[in-house]
């Protein structure tokens, strides 16, 4: 395959039956760049996390409920790789992150 036809595939495993049925996964979206697919990764893992967050909560919570409920987001390609566990724990300002988590939700509450 040529690079042109190249095509990044985004999955969502979804943490709850990912431990009852390893196949439990499903395929996204499409892109024909790696920029896009991770971008939309990183979409899907905020809309997971604003989606458990509640008031009160604090980021080790919400990331607690999600690793055992929510949606974590992969890229199927060879040359591109994208873990939403990784992400969150090595490439993410904590405080600011959860800022946003709170603001996306409040605007998709809108």
């Amino acid at each position: 395959m040529d690079s042109t036809n190249k095509k990044y595939e985004v999955w969502i495993d979804d943490n709850y039956h990912a431990m009852l049925d390893p196949n439990s996964y499903q395929k996204q979206a499409e892109f024909d760049n790696a920029e896009d697919a991770i971008n939309k990764c990183k979409e899907i893992l905020l809309d997971s996390l604003a989606y458990i967050y509640k008031d009160g909560m604090t980021l080790r919570d919400v990331t607690a409920q999600w690793a055992m409920f929510g949606d974590d987001p992969f890229i199927r390609a060879e040359d591109c790789k994208f873990s939403a566990r990784e992400f969150l724990d090595k490439e993410i300002d904590e405080e600011a992150y959860f800022e946003e988590i709170k603001k996306y939700k409040n605007a998709k509450q809108e």
